[in-house]
This record gives C-alpha cells, sequence and structure tokens, in this order.
C-alpha cells in the first residue's frame, strides 16, 4: 500500500485552508419518470467573485456503474450525471478488468428499474421504470430488483445431518425471526455460516455429491435424458471465479455469508451463498464558468493497494486535507463540460442477505429463551406436521442466535479526492457527501426455471428472467404466458437453480398483422397437451424448444407473440427425502 506522503505535503506548502470555498448546495435531477434533491458542491477559485467549478460525489450500483466506466451509461444515470468523459486512471482500469473477466453481459427482455438518492436523503425514494423491452445490462451479481441475489449451493454433510438425526450440524449459526416463530416452526430459523477458502474449491464437488445421493434416493430421478437437453454452468457457480480472484491473496472471515432456509415442501434446507455486490465512487467535475478552463493535479491521496482490505481509520487534520498532486491531469473544460473520475470500489453486503434476518436480535433471544424452557431432553418436532414431515432436534442442539458482520470491504486502487487545481488555482473541499444511484432489473431472480428466446439476426439468446416462479409443487402447477417482444421460433427453458423442472406444455400463441390468431406447437410433441407427459429438466441442465411456421407465414407476418408455458418446478431439498434413521441418542440432563 502507498499513500502520499504528509513530508511531500509540509515541503509543498500546499495546506492552506482559506484558499478556496466550496459551498454545499443542492440541485434537482429529472429522470424519466422520477427525480432527485442531490447534493452537489460549487466551488470558487482563490480570488474568484462566483463559481467557477460544480463537484459532485455519486455512489453507483454495480450494473449503473458497468455502463459508465464503458463509457455507454444508462439513459437514466446519464440524466442524473451528464454527459461526461471517464478520466482514464486505475480504479476505472481495474473495475473494466473485473466486468470483462468475471461480468455478464446479457440481452434481457425485462423491466428494469432506477433510482437516485440524494446524499442527504431522510429516506429511499421508490425505483421508477427505467424502460421495458430488450436492453442489455452488464453485471457481476445480477442486480435483481427485488435484492434476491442468493446463489444455490450444495451442502451435502449438512443436509445429511439436518435430515437423519435428531441434531443440528455442529457448523452451522442460528437465527430466529417472525412473531410466531415458537419451537417446531422450523420456517422461522435461519441456519447460516461464513464461507469458507476451502468452499470455494469444493463447490463443484459438493454438486455432484449431492447428484448421486439424488439418484440413490429416488430412482426415477436420473431418467433417460431427453436428446435435445443440453448442460448449463452449475446452479450457483457464477460468481466462485470472481471471489477466487478477489480473495488469492487473503480470505477475510466475514466476506460472504451462507443461509439455509426451511423448505416446506419437503422437510429440509435450502443453502444459499450471497456473494458481495460491489458499488463503485465517482466524482464529477463540471465546469460552470463563461469560459474555458485548465483543471491541472487532482487534489487528495491515492492507495495504490489493489488487494482486498477493509476501509481505512477516517483521516484527521492534515491528512484529512490530503493536498498532494494525484497523477492524471482533467486537461482543458470548456463550458458545462464535464469529467467523471474513478474513485473507489467497495464490495459491500447484499441487499437479499437481510431478509434472512429480519426483526431485532433481542426479538430472536426471545424466540430462543421459549426452546431453554423445555424440559431436557425434549425433541422438537416439525409443526404443522405434513405429509413429508421428517424434522425431529433435540432443544439441546439448538444454539443461541447471532447475525453475521457486514463489514465492507475495498478493493483495487482508491482516491480521496479533497480538491483540484483550476487555471493554477488550488480548489479545496472541505466537505464530501454521495448520491446513490441504483440501476436494477426483472421481478425476482429466486427459484424456477428461465426463460430464453433466441434471436437469429443477432445470433444472441434473450433472457425473459424466470417463469412459473408460483408453482413450487405438483399440486400448484400452472400456466403462464410470456409477452415476446420480437418474434423467435426457438426457446430455452434453462434449471439455473438447484431445482428439478416438470414442463407439461409450451405453445407459441400469435397473432398475424392481418388479424388471423394461430396456435404453433413445439416440435417436441410430448409438450402439445396438458396431459400426463412431462419433459424434465434437472438442475445445470437446459431444454430447446423449436416451433415452425406454416407454409405460407413469414416471420415479417407476425404482430405479436406470446409464449404459454405450463409446469411445475421442486426444489431439490424438498425430493431428497429419506426416512428418519436412527435418532441419536438423547443427552442426559
Amino acid at each position: 500500500m502507498r499513500v502520499a506522503s504528509l513530508a511531500l505535503l509540509a515541503a509543498c506548502g500546499v495546506f492552506n485552508a482559506a484558499v478556496a470555498q466550496c459551498v454545499k448546495d443542492a440541485r434537482e435531477a429529472k429522470f424519466g419518470e422520477g427525480n432527485a434533491k442531490l447534493v452537489t458542491f460549487l466551488c470558487k477559485a482563490e480570488g474568484g467573485a462566483t463559481p467557477s467549478v460544480r463537484v459532485e460525489f455519486h455512489r453507483l450500483s454495480e450494473a449503473a456503474a458497468a455502463g459508465v466506466v464503458a463509457g455507454k451509461p444508462w439513459p437514466e444515470v446519464s440524466a442524473v450525471i451528464g454527459k461526461a468523459r471517464v478520466l482514464d486512471n486505475g480504479v476505472g482500469r481495474e473495475a473494466l478488468n473485473l466486468y470483462k473477466n468475471y461480468g455478464i453481459t446479457e440481452d434481457r427482455e425485462d423491466a428494469f428499474h432506477f433510482r437516485a438518492i440524494g446524499g442527504e436523503a431522510e429516506a429511499e425514494p421508490d425505483k421508477v421504470p427505467a424502460g421495458t423491452g430488450r436492453k442489455a445490462i452488464t453485471y457481476l451479481t445480477y442486480p435483481d430488483t427485488e435484492g434476491l441475489t442468493g446463489q444455490s449451493m450444495a451442502l451435502p454433510d449438512e443436509d445429511k445431518i439436518i435430515r437423519s438425526t435428531q441434531r443440528w450440524p455442529d457448523d452451522l449459526k442460528f437465527y430466529y425471526k417472525g412473531e410466531d416463530c415458537k419451537p417446531g416452526n422450523y420456517s422461522c430459523i435461519t441456519l447460516w455460516r461464513y464461507l469458507a477458502a476451502d468452499d470455494l474449491g469444493r463447490f463443484e464437488e459438493r454438486w455432484q455429491a449431492q447428484q448421486a445421493i439424488m439418484r440413490v434416493e429416488n430412482p426415477d430421478f436420473a431418467a433417460a435424458q431427453d436428446t435435445n437437453e443440453e448442460p448449463i454452468p452449475t446452479p450457483g457457480s457464477g460468481p466462485i471465479k470472481l471471489l477466487q480472484y478477489l480473495t488469492k491473496d487473503t480470505w477475510p472471515d466475514d466476506f460472504v455469508v451462507v443461509t439455509g432456509s426451511y423448505n416446506g415442501c419437503g422437510g429440509g434446507y435450502d443453502f444459499s451463498y450471497y456473494p458481495r455486490q460491489m458499488v463503485m465512487d465517482v466524482a464529477v467535475i463540471q465546469n460552470v464558468s463563461s469560459k474555458a478552463i485548465t483543471v491541472g493535479d487532482l487534489l487528495g491521496t491515492q492507495v495504490e493497494d489493489t488487494g482486498l482490505r477493509p476501509p481505512a481509520a477516517p483521516m484527521r487534520g492534515v491528512v484529512a486535507a490530503g493536498i498532494v498532486p494525484i497523477p492524471g491531469a482533467v486537461g482543458k473544460l470548456a463550458p458545462n463540460e464535464r469529467v467523471l473520475v474513478p474513485l473507489k470500489m467497495t464490495f459491500v453486503a447484499p441487499k437479499g442477505l437481510a431478509s434472512n434476518f429480519a426483526g431485532k436480535l433481542a426479538d430472536a433471544r426471545k424466540i430462543y429463551s421459549a426452546v431453554e424452557k423445555l424440559p431436557p431432553g425434549t425433541v422438537i418436532k416439525e409443526e404443522p406436521p405434513g405429509e413429508q414431515s421428517t424434522l425431529q432436534k433435540t432443544k439441546e442442539s439448538f444454539r443461541a442466535p447471532e447475525l453475521p458482520k457486514v463489514t465492507p470491504y475495498m478493493w483495487g486502487p482508491e482516491i480521496t479526492l479533497k480538491g483540484l487545481n483550476a487555471d493554477g488555482k488550488r480548489i479545496i473541499l472541505e466537505e464530501t457527501s454521495a448520491n446513490f444511484l441504483e440501476l436494477t432489473a426483472g421481478e425476482g431472480y429466486g427459484s424456477c426455471p428461465f426463460l430464453y428466446s433466441y434471436d437469429d439476426a443477432a445470433k444472441t439468446w434473450v433472457s425473459h428472467g424466470k417463469v412459473i416462479d408460483n408453482a413450487d409443487d405438483p399440486a400448484k402447477e400452472m400456466t403462464q404466458d410470456i409477452a415476446i417482444t420480437a418474434f423467435a421460433t426457438r426457446f430455452r427453458l434453462a434449471e439455473e437453480e438447484l431445482e428439478m423442472s416438470e414442463i407439461n406444455r409450451v405453445v407459441l400463441n400469435v397473432t398475424r398483422k392481418d388479424g388471423e390468431a394461430l396456435q404453433l406447437i413445439p416440435d417436441d410433441i410430448r409438450l402439445k397437451d396438458k396431459d400426463d407427459r412431462y419433459v424434465r429438466i434437472l438442475a445445470g441442465r437446459a431444454i430447446n424448444i423449436a416451433f415452425s411456421l406454416p407454409a405460407g407465414v413469414a416471420p415479417a407476418d407476425i404482430a405479436t407473440s406470446k409464449l404459454s408455458v405450463t409446469g411445475y418446478y421442486r426444489r431439490y431439498s424438498s425430493l431428497n427425502v429419506v426416512d428418519l434413521r436412527k435418532p441419536d441418542p438423547a443427552p442426559k440432563p
């Protein structure tokens, strides 16, 4: 790590708080159907009568930052920060490296949302639509609108203990939540632990082990695969390579949290890990004078360490002023011209993690106290009982509730901007306050199969998100119609979670431009009708579904189309049901 030296500060004699003045102000930003009051700083150079520079600090969510550093910001982002060229520096280059090597860029047919939160806003505003239809989006972890960012994780050893003994796995911690939480209501118990470095190397191994268990316990599970089925990446494996890169030099004990949530359909627990989400801090410098100005040195401190690290302690006094030249001059700015300076990247706890630890720790302790008061040796059975109820645990195996830490971690080079030189005159920023800009997509990224259509012209698969997401049991089989904006005849249903889908029927309903309605049947005749013929999709697999237009009908003749999907899915935890093994002996009082 290298931080600009204090000795240089003193030698240059650059610290003088009276040479410039920056006044905090507010401005209204409008974007689409929304608006926000943003914190901004208007600055006068030494001896200046009116402000010549506006400086704003913004914190960008992962998907919002991807477009900015690539020079292709979303319109809603541009409406807030303005059209700005991006200053080339180490922070921006490392961000581009992350997106290039570990990110995903995909075309999505989705509902997109955006919001801007002023640096001093008392409450978070609602997300507003950022358009629908097909758009390209880049991310490291899918920017789900509801914050459902958990990634599937197989833990067969823990699963076996949970299902076949009367104790809980020793490596798991506990949290209890919900007003109706009481002994026997397993749905209010969150199991959790921190992800360890060993978990990354064993991710695929554990997945294969769970597959093997499924084949033994469910004879029809590994039925002959369909000829049109193809493998896809192991569910939950997407962020693993990024985690390995970020932690190549050190493994923070609290960097990633694994949680287990109760699956009422089968009496088991579904495990997920929550990768951190990256946010990028930037500064936008704007010339608000009537003539061109030249911005020379940026002033502040710079950290060149590229490793993962917790935030540094706040700097005080002269160090806090940080008025040391930072390499990378901005250059000439015409009137109203802006330049965006990437400052730092921070990996923060994902929003989806919070839902697993709702409520207060004090309330969780009260719930646990009800377990402690039970007589020694009490076996707590699953309530309310169901057809597949299997959970039975001794009171002694329950543990007091704990909350995970959520310390943010910095990554890559880092700049603390405290001032700049404009036309040779210093401008000192004595205060900073960042606005937050967030871009999200979709209506939830949890369980159920995912639908894609193939664009023949672009030769790419277009994502339509999840389908039949409420049909998590055979009794809940449902039909969902999905509007397809760009007409397609090839589709893919993929299982990207630890679950199995049973697809009953898939048809394509189209309307010609002359008003005639047609229903196209799939090439796979099993999917033509709602009957007892199902096409199974195992986790980590996908099926392709193709349709043919009638003779004399061309794609250009089609005005609208909807794909109708009928079926259901089952989480692996609801399938992996075994008879309760010989219980552990009850502990002696």
